[in-house]
């Protein structure tokens, strides 16, 4: 699709919001939630389905397969038959600082962090390459190429170790990049200390305690006290995606995350056009990089099918999950590949802005393709 075909908008939150993960938790037994953020895409996409409904005062609570056929012929077209999908497609969710689109940190970047004035600043930024040395023997369970540690001096990449007294370089995880930063890394470069953003300047944990109560004398029930870690965003920030093949209507509420907090619906930048006005092309002869900039989901495991993959950095599975509305139970969990995984690929992209493979519907599996680096030699 071209990016004509996709809209921008952007959900800015009335209050603090919770998103959970698909982790079970049980009644008297787990006395503190912490809210994930951002939220699955999944989440965001059911609100996207749910809000079509709203807009033609459907009532969700009556609604069957039965039922269905009479929403017409239009919604059924979007947001799909039941149980399926329809035209409408997401990308995102990522976040928006004012108009300035934020994106998780790939997470072949290693940050040496400053935290003695109370505040974190980025020192020193390492990236990860695949190594050029050719080990004797393979003695791990994969046949990917290891990655050392590199950095830039004076337009060069140069192999980098510790200085000694120095901590390690620890990951960018939790770590944000603004457009720029995200540019320079898709050219095969290594962003500036400047160019990244701490998720402390986007958003604030806030907690609150509840307890459990006893329906049947109304008090309070005993071992029930809860806490729980909400979400909410600092002054000028919200929570970006874009659609195609349906709009929503700017300017009215939605409901979000647990306890349904209210959200207005705004129009917002698009990352498609963003991203294209990079003007990014691919090196001949030489591979690309991948990193994904919302969860994605293959089917075998961490790695995505059909793809050469050289070199890898994927920290661990993420549970995803979700209400499945129709059949009104929960969705089954799946492993999802965190936002940030970074793949090192041996073909040539087809283009700088993809989705890979399983629920790209939902927005999962946004990835942005970039050159691979090449060191300097001599």
């Amino acid at each position: 699709m071209t990016g004509s075909d996709w809209q921008g908008y952007r959900l800015v939150p009335e209050d603090v919001w919770f998103f959970r993960d698909g982790r079970p938790s049980v009644a008297g037994a787990d006395h503190y939630l912490r809210s994930i953020f951002p939220p699955f895409p999944s989440t965001l996409y059911g609100l996207i389905r749910t809000q079509k409904l709203f807009d033609r005062d459907v009532d969700l609570a009556s609604l069957s397969r039965a039922r269905w056929p009479s929403l017409g012929e239009k919604v059924r077209n979007e947001v799909g038959e039941w149980g399926e999908y329809g035209t409408l497609r997401m990308r995102g969710p990522w976040l928006l600082d004012g108009d300035e689109i934020r994106l998780p940190a790939p997470l072949d970047l290693r940050l040496q962090i400053d935290r003695q004035s109370g505040e974190e600043h980025v020192e020193t930024v390492v990236r990860l390459l695949p190594s050029e040395r050719k080990p004797r023997a393979r003695n791990w369970s994969h046949e990917l190429t290891p990655m050392e540690p590199c950095v830039e001096k004076g337009g060069r990449l140069e192999e980098w170790s510790t200085p000694k007294g120095k901590k390690d370089p620890e990951s960018s995880a939790g770590w944000f990049l603004t457009l720029d930063g995200m540019s320079t890394w898709l050219a095969g470069g290594i962003p500036s200390t400047g160019q990244f953003v701490s998720s402390r300047q986007l958003w604030t944990s806030e907690v609150r305690t509840g307890v459990g109560l006893d329906g049947n004398r109304r008090q309070h029930a005993e071992h029930q006290l809860y806490t729980f870690g909400f979400i909410r965003l600092h002054k000028k920030v919200s929570l970006g995606f874009e659609l195609s093949g349906g709009t929503l209507t700017a300017g009215k509420f939605a409901r979000f995350g647990g306890e349904n907090r209210a959200a207005a619906i705004e129009s917002a930048p698009l990352l498609s056009e963003k991203v294209r006005q990079m003007d990014i092309s691919p090196t001949q002869d030489v591979g690309c990089t991948a990193v994904a900039v919302t969860p994605a989901l293959f089917p075998s495991g961490s790695l995505p099918h059909g793809k050469s993959i050289e070199s890898a950095v994927v920290p661990g599975a993420i549970l995803a999950g979700g209400w499945d509305l129709a059949n009104d139970r929960p969705k089954p969990l799946q492993r999802a590949v965190p936002a940030g995984s970074v793949y090192y690929m041996k073909e040539q992209p087809q283009s700088i802005i993809e989705s890979w493979p399983d629920k790209t519907e939902e927005g999962y599996g946004l990835m942005l393709i970039g050159r691979q680096p090449r060191r300097n030699h001599g």
